[in-house]
């Protein structure tokens, strides 16, 4: 059992309904970093839960003869008041250029120079106002060809086992009743090659304080993480560690997995950091970040979940979009 809690990307998933143990995951922000790991100002998303997407949905009949259903959430980061689509240093190099250099007396020089900074912080504040207007009237276009989108799909109420693609002549298997999820994102605004996209997510467990993980690296180079929801009751999630260029894509992509703890006791963090990369020279990027749950309990039968970490964001956001 899946529980949203509120309108915030916020959830429980529950091993057990006859237990009260749970594993809390939390998403926070999606933020663009450079190479040496600082904020890219300007190019984030830091409440999913306030985003305003476009919603889709429909029944679907898989080849082999799987009747599921899908809901696909798309956002334009642009629509956010914080976002914008230039880089920070994109204006001051072209005022800088724009300036020129020269000789003169000192006077004239204090002049131009003081007539050149009341010019700049002018045509800012125009940049931004015309920016905030345009914000006002910007809808998530899903078609829009040049439009930086952000893509979720979550596909559930199989009647059937089957799988989905990932990467060229790979697939994906999703039990009868199961879940699958992925995230694309397009045309993003990177500010440099270099430059990634960080997705944090909050981990916690029925104590409300942090889980208690421990991180281990499969021969795939897969990350699992085992987190203890009690004395009896544990969870393992599996992060894949790649991403293509598209569903069918054939260009493995490397995408970071990192767990950090900070404080202690009630006030404990845990946060899992998702490193997603810059496609370029491609435009988009298709990654499957299904989680494997599996949960055990001592002197009872086992119990199993897949559940995509994308896919639950945007079930939560579905259902805080179908309360409103």
């Amino acid at each position: 059992m899946v529980r949203f809690l509120g309108q915030s990307p916020n959830f429980q998933i529950y091993p057990n309904t006859s237990r009260p143990e749970f594993l809390q995951l939390r998403f926070s922000k999606i933020q663009e970093r450079d190479a040496s790991g600082a904020l890219v100002q300007g190019h984030a998303v830091t409440s999913l839960a306030s985003a305003d997407p476009y919603w889709m949905s429909g029944n679907v009949t898989a080849a082999d003869g799987t009747n599921y259903t899908y809901v696909t959430m798309v956002l334009d980061p642009r629509t956010r008041q914080s976002f914008s689509a230039t880089c920070p240093n994109a204006s001051a190099t072209a005022s800088a250029s724009a300036g020129g250099s020269g000789s003169g007396s000192t006077g004239g020089a204090s002049a131009s120079a003081n007539a050149n900074v009341a010019g700049h912080h002018h045509r800012r504040l125009l940049r931004l106002n015309q920016a905030a207007a345009e914000r006002r009237s910007l809808a998530t276009d899903p078609n829009d060809p040049i439009a930086p989108l952000f893509k979720v799909t979550v596909f559930f109420g199989l009647d059937n086992s089957t799988t989905f693609p990932f990467g060229k002549d790979k697939t994906v298997s999703v039990a009868k009743g199961g879940l699958k999820f992925n995230v694309e994102y397009m045309r993003w605004p990177f500010c440099s090659v270099n430059n990634t996209l960080s997705l944090e997510i909050d981990l916690a467990v029925k104590n409300a304080g942090a889980a208690n993980t421990s991180v281990s690296t499969g021969a795939d180079g897969s990350k699992t993480l085992a987190v203890a929801l009690s004395n009896d009751t544990a969870s393992n999630i599996t992060f894949a560690n790649y991403a293509y260029e598209a569903q069918n894509g054939t260009r493995s992509m490397a995408v970071g997995v990192n767990l950090t703890t900070t404080g202690s006791g009630a006030s404990a963090a845990s946060t899992v950091v998702l490193t997603l990369p810059n496609p370029a020279p491609n435009a988009s990027a298709y990654y499957d970040p299904t989680v494997t749950a599996a949960y055990s309990t001592q002197g009872g039968a086992a119990a199993g979940m897949r559940v995509g970490l994308w896919g639950a964001l945007a079930a939560l956001l579905l259902a805080a979009f179908m309360s409103a």
